[in-house]
């Protein structure tokens, strides 16, 4: 009789594929809304990470403008203030120059009003040197040179030898130029007293008494005493240069400085050479190596250039601090915004974890792993109204441990359990990926095979009896063998519900049980 009745179900029935995975019944099992929850936190995990760059850029961004922005302001004030002096500094060069050219005019009008009085001599005329000295100040000195290059001091004095300036560049202009004009020549010693002095030279238009040239010596160490009470220190400089790069005057005084030509150099060339005033950045100076912030002018009335400099780590330095600690302000906070972000990993996680291990707790038996009853009538009813909209084919299976009573009362019901989750665990590894599985209670456990036939349903089945038969399960030393029944029900048109169907399943899981049991019984279509 039930050969009878399985052979006649499979006889009508037609086969179906197997779903694929992506089929709508595998995205409409309960294990994807365990995916969906992993992929939604997943989206919460890059959502959080995607702010942290995003904060992250904005906040270094805003830290760069701000130091940057910072630093051109430090800049453009320090440049203010060295353009201001840079003129300053022109003016009073010009002041002390004028008041140079009018002393040397001054020694000239009286030699040329006193042709017979020799001036190395004359009473009158060391009184007025004197004068013009003691009016700058000491700062001027009043020589005459005679055609031949010896310069003498004046007023005379006893014991002091005239020196020998014939190879000074100022003496030379004047043996290769008849012009009368000024000419500025570079520092040298002074007679009398030695000491480092600038030369500005004019010459007379006619020698007398062997005289041909009068110039005016001003002392260095004056003038820089004097630009070092207004320089930049500490590393700040203020320079006089002629207009062919030698440096006339230099603070801090340096003596190998003063007289040095730096005409060569790249900052002289590219800034100074044909510039009428400007601002730069030098790199490290010629001179002491040192980087600094320059501003520079020509005199109007001379051929010469004032240059005042700040040192740029003296510039920079408050705000290379304030940059330190912006940075090290920038890292602090992108340590606790990423420190936020690995903390909102953290609870994300733990919360995705509780979320997941709730969901299991509802959807899945915690022995077997397999949907409970709830969780599989909710699935069963989604499936059912699937293919009855859809006209699909849908089987389900009903299966039952033979004996499963005398497997507990034999070996107790820790062993039953080992029973049950070794054999689940087995049964899974035949079935589909889209097939739903479902405990419904003690050794009794059913699956929803969508887009599946009865005969295909009867070939899964059957394989199943077979690994069950087979399957040896060893629990404290003790081995126990197991067999199944199942019984098979494909929809039809007169199952009014999913319960209609599992009834029908049920009903074939009954005959294979009083048939003999370790079989398949396939329900009989309706019609």
């Amino acid at each position: 009789m039930r050969a009878t009745l399985t052979e006649t179900t499979i006889a009508i029935a037609s086969p179906t594929p197997v779903p694929p995975s992506g089929s709508p019944s595998a995205s409409r099992t309960p294990a994807s809304s365990i995916r969906n929850l992993k992929l939604v936190q997943s989206r919460h995990r890059l959502a959080i990470l995607v702010t942290l760059a995003l904060t992250l850029v904005v906040q270094w961004s805003a830290t760069l403008y701000w130091v940057v922005a910072e630093g051109n302001a430090t800049r453009l004030r320090a440049e203010d203030v060295l353009r201001q002096m840079t003129i300053a500094m022109r003016e009073q060069s010009e002041r002390l120059l004028h008041d140079v050219d009018s002393s040397v005019k001054t020694a000239k009008f009286w030699m040329d009003t006193h042709p017979g009085d020799d001036p190395r001599t004359d009473p009158e005329f060391g009184r007025l040197i004197t004068l013009l000295r003691d009016s700058s100040g000491g700062l001027i000195d009043i020589h005459v040179v005679s055609t031949d290059g010896l310069s003498y001091s004046l007023p005379a004095q006893r014991g002091v030898a005239p020196q020998n300036v014939a190879d000074r560049d100022f003496f030379k202009a004047y043996k290769q130029s008849p012009a009368s004009n000024m000419m500025i020549g570079a520092p040298g010693r002074t007679p009398g007293t030695l000491q480092l002095a600038v030369p500005v030279a004019s010459r007379l238009d006619r020698p007398l008494h062997g005289i041909s040239m009068v110039y005016a010596s001003i002392e260095i160490r004056h003038l820089s005493g004097m630009y070092e009470d207004i320089r930049f220190k500490p590393n700040g400089t203020v320079a006089l240069l002629r207009d062919d790069g030698v440096v006339l005057v230099r603070a801090p005084f340096v003596e190998q400085y003063v007289g040095r030509s730096i005409a060569d150099g790249y900052d002289y060339l590219r800034h100074i050479k044909n510039g009428q005033s400007g601002m730069y950045m030098s790199g490290n100076s010629a001179l002491d190596g040192l980087e600094r912030l320059v501003s520079f002018i020509r005199l109007t009335d001379y051929p010469l250039t004032v240059i005042v400099s700040a040192g740029g780590e003296d510039t920079f330095r408050a705000w290379r601090e304030t940059r330190r600690l912006s940075i090290i302000t920038g890292l602090v906070i992108s340590a606790l915004l990423l420190a936020g972000a690995l903390g909102g990993f953290y609870v994300l996680g733990v919360v995705q974890q509780s979320e997941i291990t709730l969901r299991r707790l509802a959807l899945f038996d915690a022995l077997t792993g397999w949907l409970n009853r709830h969780a599989f009538d909710d699935a069963a009813q989604r499936e059912f109204t699937v293919a009855g909209r859809q006209s699909r084919p849908l089987t389900v299976m009903s299966l039952d441990i033979d004996h499963f009573k005398r497997v507990n009362d034999t070996y107790g019901h820790a062993a039953g359990d080992i029973v049950l989750r070794k054999l689940s665990r087995q049964w899974g590894k035949s079935l589909r990926s889209s097939d739903i599985t479902g405990r419904l209670g003690g050794e009794e456990f059913a699956v929803i095979m969508p887009d599946t036939g009865a005969e295909q349903a009867a070939d899964i089945a059957r394989r199943l009896l077979e690994e069950t038969r087979a399957l040896v399960i060893e629990v404290d030393g003790a081995m126990i063998q197991v067999t199944l029944s199942i019984g098979l029900a494909t929809l039809s048109p007169f199952d009014f519900s999913f319960d209609d169907l599992l009834r029908r399943s049920d009903d074939a899981l009954y005959s294979a049980k009083r048939e003999g049991r370790d079989q398949v019984v396939v329900a009989p279509s309706q019609s």
